[in-house]
């Protein structure tokens, strides 16, 4: 038992080691609170007992179904959108504990902001075929992906010095300079990712390398050919097989 205590010691010293895999596990953490209020209230809607369902959805004229429907909605639909921001929120603070800095509160919530519309421009927001769905857990991949790059990417370019004020008056706000100094890698980290999703777009007719993989990589890779099942799940396959789980032969 001693052995597997000091072997998770130091998985856990590696990971508080690297920023990106320190800010997953920090922004899992603090998504926490979130997931459990989501998915209770899941629990709450859907416990597969009939003489329950039959009273939660007549509860009160079905309103505490809908208020628990609305939690779990405004869970699960914006799931990526929350990481983002805890990741972000993350990657900051052990970027300042790193390197021994000062991180002020204004400056995470500029990253923040950016990684946001960062991740905004990456779904292809300005789209008609645009789907709320692209904010929602599943794709999660994608809301780390474009965190982790944009808070690297905005800090190389904060630490470049290129964008910082040469003159700073001490009467100034320093949101306001942090702001300024800002503007420029805004614009680069911002553009980066909408030209990235211009890239897959065009070249392979998808939204974003997450869509990319599941292409190369399809479900229907997963599905037995002979009794239809998902080796993972033992269940009948609700992949891109086409199976709805009839057993009488017909797809």
């Amino acid at each position: 038992m001693e052995k597997v205590k000091n072997i998770i010691i130091r998985v856990t010293d590696k990971l508080e080691e690297s920023c990106v895999l320190g800010a997953i596990r920090q922004a899992m953490i603090m998504m926490i609170p979130l997931l459990v209020v989501g998915y209770m209230s899941a629990m709450f809607l859907d416990l597969p007992i009939p003489a329950y369902q039959m009273f939660i959805t007549t509860l009160f004229g079905g309103h505490v179904a809908e208020v628990l429907q609305c939690v779990y909605s405004t869970v699960n639909d914006f799931f990526s959108v929350f990481l983002v921001v805890a990741t972000s929120v993350s990657y900051s603070i052990i970027k300042r504990k790193k390197q021994g800095i000062y991180e002020s509160t204004g400056n995470i919530i500029i990253l923040v902001i950016i990684s946001l519309a960062a991740f905004a421009g990456y779904s292809g927001i300005q789209y008609d075929d645009f789907s709320i769905t692209k904010f929602s857990n599943m794709y999660a991949f994608s809301a780390l992906l474009v965190s982790l790059v944009s808070s690297e990417m905005y800090y190389v370019l904060k630490n470049s010095g290129l964008f910082r004020l040469k003159k700073q008056r001490t009467n100034t706000d320093s949101v306001y300079e942090e702001a300024i100094e800002g503007i420029i890698p805004a614009v680069i980290i911002v553009g980066s990712f909408s030209l990235l999703h211009q890239f897959f777009r065009v070249c392979f007719g998808v939204d974003g390398l997450q869509e990319l993989m599941e292409r190369m990589f399809p479900y229907d890779l997963f599905c037995r050919k002979n009794d239809q099942l998902c080796s993972f799940q033992k269940l009948p396959c609700c992949c891109r097989c086409g199976y709805t789980g009839n057993t009488s032969g017909s797809a």
